[in-house]
């Protein structure tokens, strides 16, 4: 194991796996670096330069802490993972996060039963999507631009689907298969995967208000979601007794390729391009895992957001 240690907002890497070099001695792997500006630097040469600053062309990663009432950006291209924003206006207990093709953030707030809309590096919510009578549990966006909120913990559990623009819903899908919707993802053609932790794994068909069970086998709920179409894969997150777990499946297939044992089983994001990897916070210990897709052992955990439940990947833009 190697360990580093940030200064000031600059991340921990707590763990991190070893490679053997040319010269024999072990050298610490890190994530990969997408230009000049990214090479490698001490914390302290960073330091020395100012605080960093967020910058749309990077690569970030966005955690939501349900309990301090924040949302943290890191910045996945520079050394150190810094965190280069916090938001704390308009959030309340973060139980979910989404970003759409603009950067634009979303933040699914169960303290106040509504969705906080922040444009890129905004600190403040430029509009907030409310249903009163359902309390927000996830929330998501397909291609097009329509917000999904996946609502449970209520008498009346639905998904809201919100057309861009609108702050109330502009359709309310009801089914005995939205109980309680735990997280969601889209794939490219705008059909919708509905992981709930009642009645499994679920797709809602792209303008369509009827979702269908995908009977995926190995199941006792789902908590997580995420989709990698380059692979045409689907990485679900369970519990068995009280051990969370993931099973991984090819689209199509109801049996699972291989499963692993996880620290925990809430939302978890997938990256791309040069940072697709999957990232797993466990809410319990304050850390993210981060997994190469299709590798069964971690790549390396990082010392990131308290008591993280929402998490979003923003990726880079030339």
């Amino acid at each position: 194991m190697t360990h580093f240690a940030g200064l000031g907002q600059f991340t921990r890497l707590v763990t991190l796996g070893a490679v053997i070099g040319a010269g024999g001695a072990a050298e610490a792997q890190t994530m990969p670096r997408e230009a000049p500006s990214t090479q490698r630097a001490s914390s302290q040469e960073v330091g020395r330069a100012g605080p960093p600053k967020l910058d749309q062309r990077h690569a970030l990663l966005y955690e939501g802490s349900i309990s301090d009432g924040v949302v943290n950006v890191y910045d996945l291209s520079r050394f150190g993972f810094p965190r280069v924003q916090q938001i704390s206006s308009g959030v309340s207990q973060v139980c979910g996060l989404a970003i759409d093709s603009n950067a634009t953030l979303y933040v699914c707030n169960l303290g106040t039963n509504t969705i906080s809309v922040y444009p890129f590096g905004a600190q403040t919510p430029s509009s907030v999507l409310a249903d009163s009578a359902r309390r927000p549990a996830t929330v998501a966006v397909a291609p097009n631009g329509t917000v999904f909120v996946g609502c449970g913990w209520t008498s009346s559990p639905a998904v809201d689907e919100y057309l861009p623009g609108a702050t109330s819903p502009s359709f309310v899908i009801t089914d005995p298969l939205i109980v309680q919707p735990a997280n969601m993802a889209f794939d490219s053609s705008g059909d919708a995967f509905i992981g709930d932790a009642i009645t499994g794994f679920n797709e809602l068909p792209s303008g369509s208000t009827q979702p269908t069970s995908l009977g995926l086998q190995g199941l006792q709920g789902v908590s997580g979601v995420a989709l990698d179409e380059a692979s045409a894969r689907l990485y679900v997150t369970s519990v068995r007794g009280r051990r969370p777990f993931m099973n991984v499946y090819a689209l199509g297939q109801q049996a699972p390729l291989y499963h692993y044992d996880v620290d925990d089983a809430e939302q978890f994001v997938i990256g791309s391009g040069k940072f697709d990897y999957l990232f797993l916070p466990d809410a319990s210990s304050s850390t993210t895992t981060i997994y190469r897709l299709n590798a069964k052992q971690p790549f390396a955990t990082l010392l990131l957001t308290n008591d993280t439940v929402g998490v979003a990947f923003k990726p880079s833009q030339p």
